[in-house]
This record gives structure tokens, sequence and C-alpha cells, in this order.
């Protein structure tokens, strides 16, 4: 056995746990998207059936008048797109005072903006859905994303401090030495520096906001129900039903598939823009 062969074996054995991961969470998808193209009786068949004649009718009904599930999704959208830019725009601003500046207790404020992040959204969405009554927000998007930013804002402050930590302060200081105030040097020179850690910033953010079901389900009732939330009509008294929930999933991961896909170029450097250099 020559030395080479442990090595190779160990390559061998990671090769094949990545495999076998990749394939464990892909399947789930899979089997999802099977689904959705089945009868409710094909579903339940047993064995499974993995050749069957394929069925879009689930397709079709989502989009008619009876279900409508465009008007969830754009509501998802809007609400995801808005809680991204809101919580990216506040974060990256606290995250550059907290880089640059230095004032009393910043140390303190910034674990107290993480500790928002841990903060389980079951407990301040009571006191929200009071505020909400009040002040009228309640099912509305605006307050979707108001509620969604609570939580991203520390989050996105956070990982944007990351990244505005490898930049130099040179870059600031010679900026403001050639008479840039300090907001045209955050607008022009710094953000243009960070744009791919915004770009895996907002993503996360997007994705957080698209999926989460909580908030969404108790701040809303009509206009601003979200997609995720509109699955949970699909159960009935006595049963689920059960193509038109599949189909519906599948739809919804769509989107998140076309912003990676987009994004995919920026998500590498971002992920590599606050990587610890040697």
């Amino acid at each position: 056995m020559t030395r080479k062969t442990p090595r190779r074996i160990g390559w061998y054995l990671s090769a094949a746990v990545l495999v076998a991961f990749g394939v464990t969470s892909v399947f789930p998808i899979f089997w999802m998207i099977l689904a959705s193209l089945k009868s409710a009786i094909e579903i339940w068949n047993r064995p499974p059936l993995f050749i069957f004649t394929p069925n879009f009718s689930s397709y079709t009904d989502l989009f008619g008048p009876d279900i409508n599930y465009q008007k969830f999704l754009t509501n998802s959208l809007i609400i995801a797109v808005g809680t991204s830019a809101l919580s990216v725009t506040l974060g990256s601003m606290a995250a550059y005072a907290f880089t640059r500046g230095k004032f009393w207790g910043s140390k303190s404020l910034q674990m107290w903006f993480l500790s928002l992040k841990f903060l389980p959204s079951i407990v301040i969405i009571f006191p929200l859905f009071l505020e909400y009554r009040y002040f009228g927000l309640m099912d509305t998007q605006l307050g979707v994303i108001l509620a969604h930013s609570t939580f991203l804002i520390p989050f996105s402050l956070w990982l944007m401090k990351a990244y505005l930590q490898d930049l130099p302060r040179a870059i600031d200081e010679a900026a403001m030495v050639d008479g840039a105030s300090r907001l045209e040097t955050f607008r022009k020179i710094i953000l243009p520096l960070v744009a791919p850690g915004m770009a895996v910033t907002a993503a996360f953010c997007f994705v957080f906001s698209w999926n989460e079901f909580i908030i969404a389900y108790i701040l809303t009732s009509n206009s601003a129900v979200t997609a995720p939330t509109r699955l949970t009509q699909f159960r009935g008294l006595e049963a689920i039903d059960w193509p038109h929930l599949f189909s519906a999933e599948v739809v919804s991961l769509i989107p998140l598939f076309i912003m990676f896909l987009f994004l995919q170029r920026f998500l590498v450097r971002g992920l590599s823009l606050g990587a610890v250099k040697g």
C-alpha cells in the first residue's frame, strides 16, 4: 500500500458523503415536483409511481379565479423586496457607523442589536398585533415589511460589518481630503466596493422574508396574505388538497431559484469578500 492510498480513500469517502448529502437534500424537491404532476389518487399509490402521465391541471387551477395564487405571490415578492431593501440600507449605514465611528456604548449597542436577531418572533408578535391594530397597519404589506425588518436589520448590520471592516480607513480619508462629505464617501466610494457583500446580505434577507410564516400569518388576513400563509388554506377539515398544495410549493420555489441564478456572480464574490486573508 502506497502513501497515496489512504489519502485516495479519504477523498473517495468525502465524495461519497457529499453525494449522499446532495441526494438527501435534492430528493424531497424532486418528490414534490413529481407529486405536483399526479392526481390525488396517484399520489397515494403504493408502490410510488415514477412513470405516469403528467397532469398539469393543478398548476392551471392555481392561477384561476378560485385560488388566484398570483395575488399571494405578488404580496410575497413586494414584501420580500421591500424588506431586503430596507434591511440592507439601514443595516449598511449602521455597520458603517460602527466600523468608522467611535462613541461611548458602541459595543453594548452592537450586542443589543445582535440580541434582537435571536429573539423568537412569537415573543413580539402579539405586542406588534396590538400596535398594528392601533396604527392601522394590520393586513398591509408595509406592516409585514416593518415586522420582518425588525429581525433582519440586526442581521444585515453584523453581516455588512464584517465586509466593511476589510476596507482600510485610508479610503475614507482620501475621499474626504478631496472634499467629499462622510455621506458622499459612504454612498459613492464605500457602497460600490462592498456591493457583492450587499448582494449576499440582500439574498439572505429575501429568503427569510419570502419563507417567513408566523408573522405574516398573524398580521395578515386578506389583502396582504403571503404565499406561505396561503398554503395552509389547502388543508380542509377532513382532507388535504395535496395536488394543489404540492404545485403551489413548487411555484413558490421558482422566484428563489431565479434570484440565485441572477445573483450567483455577486454571491460568489460576496462570500469571499469577508473571508479572512492569510
